[in-house]
């Protein structure tokens, strides 16, 4: 045994991490009971409690005392007992048992501790006492959720755990390429990311300004966010002079975020094909890096912090959504494969781009799942998610002139825009030169 692991199975070194694991949990009891005004266990406490249970395990194995264990857990038991009847009838009145559940699991890592399992008891005590700091949040986070959202979020588990192992491992009957089930993984990736976006933006509250409601909001829907940003610019709270400004910058904002969102979901779908992403990631960074440089110099000393409309849209995991997105991604993916067999490469370049105006994410869903399945080269599904995403960034207008944007503010957007896709377009000769 090397002097590492005798240290580690040392008794002295258990005794002082047996300490150590409880006294992380009782600090955030500690900090909790004097937020409150409170009395609680606090480090000494929780401390003492885990190496009860590493000293019982010790006298368990070094000197035979079998029983140590089970009579620390009754000591250890009735313990918690005393102090939960003592703080119920004469303290605080007091009926929570979290602190209670938290010493005894205390005690359990301390048998962990004993028995060697350090790594082990040291990621329990740190997840335990995360999930202690956490309440606040949580307890806002639930106060603001509904029941058509609590429903959304069970139906991820729904249709991950329990609907998923029934999906066929089999490709679609027309063309043979797509694969049933990992479309329906792909669609079940993206929900919840935009899922996950939603609930942030609502919990954020409507009020943090335009850079957290076109960044976040644009993680679900840049197409959503532009739309309202040309609503917000007819509202009371922006004058006729900085509307253009911080207005045109949102829009920007949402643009750049959409190329980093499509660049961030490639990664995670094909995240072992590091040619490919690195080869798009120097397709796309440079319209990422001066989009958002750009954009935090139009926002510096605007009021962009001025209450702005809540994001105008659904849960993403609403029945009609999420049947929305499946037939979206489904008619782009036949319709790409289509005009690919009918027009070798042209086909699957305009058919990216057309469905780059309506869904990017359904473009980059369905390349990635031709790339998978050998249909199409590298290249050509390097090409094709630049080009849904130069239709992605040229839609805007289509939605700005829908929502009635003037002149000045529809001139600002086509200038940002050909500025996104000409440096979209660098990155691209750039990968032509060095990879292609």
């Amino acid at each position: 045994m090397d002097t590492y692991s005798t240290i580690i199975q040392s008794e002295y070194f258990k005794i002082m991490v047996g300490f150590f694991v409880g006294a992380i949990i009782g600090i955030e009891r500690q900090f909790t009971a004097e937020e409150l005004g409170e009395r609680m266990p606090g480090v000494r406490t929780f401390g003492l409690f885990s190496l009860l249970g590493t000293i019982s395990v010790i006298l368990a194995n070094k000197f035979g005392f079998h029983e140590a264990p089970l009579l620390g857990s009754v000591f250890a038991l009735a313990l918690i007992i005393l102090f939960s009847v003592f703080r119920s009838l004469y303290y605080v009145k007091d009926t929570g048992i979290t602190t209670p559940i938290a010493l005894s699991i205390s005690f359990f890592i301390g048998l962990l501790v004993g028995f060697g399992e350090i790594v082990l008891s040291l990621a329990l005590s740190i997840f335990v006492t995360f999930v202690l700091a956490i309440k606040r949040t949580v307890t806002n986070i639930l106060k603001n959720l509904e029941y058509q959202e609590i429903k959304s979020a069970l139906n991820i588990g729904i249709l991950s755990l329990l609907l998923l192992p029934l999906i066929p491992d089999i490709t679609d009957p027309f063309f043979g390429v797509i694969n049933v089930r990992i479309f329906f993984m792909f669609l079940i990736l993206v929900l919840f990311l935009s899922f996950t976006a939603y609930m942030a933006l609502k919990n954020l509250g409507p009020t943090q300004g335009l850079i957290t409601f076109s960044f976040i909001g644009s993680l679900i829907n840049s197409e959503a966010v532009t739309a309202n940003l040309v609503k917000i610019s007819k509202s009371e709270f922006f004058g006729e002079r900085e509307t253009y400004t911080t207005i045109s910058g949102g829009v920007l904002l949402a643009n750049t975020t959409m190329i980093l969102r499509t660049l961030f979901l490639t990664l995670i779908l094909i995240w072992n094909q590091v040619d490919l992403i690195l080869m798009l990631a120097i397709a796309l960074m440079p319209p990422i890096l001066i989009g958002f440089t750009k954009t935090l110099y139009r926002f510096r000393g605007s009021s962009s912090e001025k209450m702005v409309q809540f994001i105008e849209m659904k849960s993403p995991l609403a029945y009609i959504t999420a049947l929305r997105f499946s037939a979206t991604f489904a008619i782009i993916s036949f319709m790409t494969i289509g005009l690919q067999k009918l027009i070798p490469d042209l086909g699957l370049y305009l058919g990216s781009f057309m469905g780059g105006m309506i869904s990017n994410v359904a473009v980059v869903l369905s390349v990635v799942s031709l790339y998978m399945a050998g249909t199409i080269t590298s290249k050509q599904a390097i090409y094709s998610i630049i080009f849904g995403t130069i239709a992605a960034i040229s839609n805007k207008i289509i939605y700005a002139k829908a929502e009635g944007a003037d002149k000045q503010l529809i001139i600002r957007i086509i200038l940002d825009i050909i500025l996104l896709i000409s440096l979209t377009l660098i990155g691209t000769y750039m990968i032509s030169v060095l990879f292609m």
